[in-house]
């Protein structure tokens, strides 16, 4: 079965196809949730922001125009957007309560020593994202982890692509000096020395 284009889509849910709509949202849910979830840091959070995401692409579809941009684009734009409205209404909190609580009842097979050590790692490498300023953040994982361009990247933050440029090289610089004091001085370290 042929997969229907991104852009079909968007034209059908213009039109007012609900179902057209809601494979935009399935295609999109887990790559939006994982970006959230890595700017906001707090999981339920996320949840809110994800739902605000794609009601507000649902409410302004039809003055999304693919000449000026891709729906991947478009979408990361209002990420962006509600992203920075939630942070604005945080305060800054570790995300791994939860996840700590889910791994603990699962049971992963791992003895306690790792799976105590995985998750200090987890915590340590969240904390190092929470870290950056949202817009290196944003920035980091919209290239990294997405493989967005430094041109995508200027049009989803509204910012010249030297200072995307210059965004992800300060993230990837404290990253780098917050993984250096991991080595050196154990996971409970403080990267703001």
């Amino acid at each position: 079965m042929k997969m229907i284009s991104d852009e079909v889509l968007v034209e059908q849910a213009k039109l007012g196809k609900g179902e057209a709509f809601e494979e935009l949202v399935r295609r999109y849910r887990v790559l939006v949730y994982f970006i959230v979830v890595h700017t906001v840091g707090d999981s339920q959070e996320a949840e809110d922001v994800v739902q605000d995401v794609f009601m507000s692409a649902f409410t302004s579809i039809k003055q999304f125009d693919p000449g000026r941009a891709s729906f991947k684009t478009w979408l990361f734009s209002i990420i962006k957007r509600r992203s920075i409205d939630s942070l604005r209404s945080l305060k800054r909190r570790f995300p791994l309560r939860e996840e700590f609580l889910n791994e603990m009842s699962a049971g992963s097979g791992q003895g306690p020593e790792e799976f105590f050590a995985g998750i200090e790692l987890k915590d340590a490498l969240n904390r190092a994202l929470l870290s950056l300023s949202k817009e290196q953040r944003l920035c980091l994982i919209l290239q990294s982890m997405e493989g967005l361009s430094y041109e995508e990247i200027a049009k989803v933050a509204g910012v010249p692509v030297g200072t995307v440029r210059s965004r992800i090289s300060a993230a990837r610089k404290k990253l780098l000096k917050y993984v250096s004091y991991l080595l050196e001085d154990g996971i409970s370290c403080d990267a703001t020395k």
